[in-house]
């Protein structure tokens, strides 16, 4: 036989066994049923789908692919098999089944698309929309004034991070004691080196309104709060609370695929660290500084007494190491000295 005819006959071969395979359907429809439960007790492995068209259709799904819950528009794939009932199969999310469920909405999806690089990680440089991060309204390790204000803060329970993540239970500080007179900036802050690991406070210095300075904590030191007085207070409120923690935000990428939970490639995630403070280890004299953990290149940004420093050889500073940055001017002792920047990891 020519390799022609061998061709053909494989071709005929195929087109024999695509006509027995059982003809695929897809439906649409919302996981749960009318009262709200998603699944059937004791079958595993399987939801309810409402099928779209079908008032009193209800069906069960074999479900592998998504983390459904009630209401969320799915997409099943049809399992016609011989000689008993039709099954079905959960195949993913259905955008058709969302875009009837919400006509009126004319944003891309349902489902939030991938759009982690649209986000600006620098001020004002790698993507057009910012990342906004109100830090009052992040509960974890917040200082808040207690429900009758007294001189004391209460801390949420939370974890922190300095050479290894820890965990706070949460707690009451010691009484504040402001000053008779004079504006002053108390810092509140976690010591991970006391035993037990417990808040503590200090005191910065008094000045005349508008020139006091924010204390700044120390190695080993997590900072909660500044508290803010101006002189005879009884109380601690809101208004004087500035938050100190550090904050991390993660921004990632991707959305959920048809055939897993874990979706398609997220690539483009990226996670900013704020508010890292190296004001303790300025001397005078040092230049080289060594961040908490190794960065992103060109993410990194300064700031030295809350002026943004400009990265280059001939300008403020250079990045070194991927841990490593080179102040031109070394900051004097005072100098309050911050951090931000991208970590250098997969995410």
């Amino acid at each position: 036989m020519s390799e022609e005819a061998k061709q053909r006959a494989v071709q005929a071969m195929r087109r024999v066994v695509d006509s027995r395979e059982p003809r695929k359907e897809t439906a649409w429809g919302l996981a749960g049923d009318a009262t709200g439960t998603l699944a059937p007790s004791g079958r595993a492995g399987r939801i309810y789908v409402r099928l779209y068209g079908h008032d009193n259709q209800l069906v069960e799904a074999i479900n592998r692919v998504v983390n459904a819950g009630v209401n969320m528009p799915v997409e099943v794939e049809v399992l016609h098999k011989r000689g008993i009932a039709t099954d079905y199969r959960v195949t993913g999310i259905s955008q058709e089944m969302a875009d009837l469920m919400y006509p009126d909405d004319d944003d891309t999806g349902f489902y939030l698309p991938k759009h982690a690089t649209t986000h600006e990680r620098k001020q004002g440089l790698n993507g057009s929309d910012s990342v906004n991060v109100y830090k009052r309204m992040l509960t974890e390790l917040r200082a808040d004034p207690q429900t009758t204000p007294n001189l004391t803060l209460k801390v949420s329970a939370g974890y922190y991070m300095t050479t290894a993540i820890g965990y706070y239970a949460g707690g009451n500080s010691a009484a504040f004691s402001p000053p008779t007179a004079a504006q002053r900036y108390d810092l509140l802050y976690l010591d991970t080196t006391a035993s037990p690991i417990g808040l503590d406070i200090r005191e910065g210095t008094p000045a005349t309104p508008g020139f006091a300075i924010k204390p700044q904590p120390l190695i080993n030191e997590v900072p909660i709060a500044w508290v803010r007085f101006d002189g005879g207070e009884t109380t601690v409120t809101e208004s004087r609370i500035t938050d100190a923690r550090v904050t991390i935000v993660t921004v990632m990428q991707g959305v959920q695929g048809d055939q897993g939970a874990q979706g398609d490639d997220g690539g483009g995630g990226h996670i900013h660290v704020y508010n890292e403070n190296k004001s303790n280890e300025c001397d005078g004299s040092k230049v080289l500084f060594i961040t908490a953990q190794e960065f992103e290149e060109e993410t990194l940004s300064i700031m030295l007494n809350g002026q943004v420093q400009v990265l280059g050889t001939d300008y403020d500073y250079v990045e070194n190491e991927p841990d490593q940055f080179t102040m031109a001017v070394a900051p004097e002792v005072d100098d309050t000295l911050i951090i931000e920047y991208i970590p250098l990891m997969e995410v």
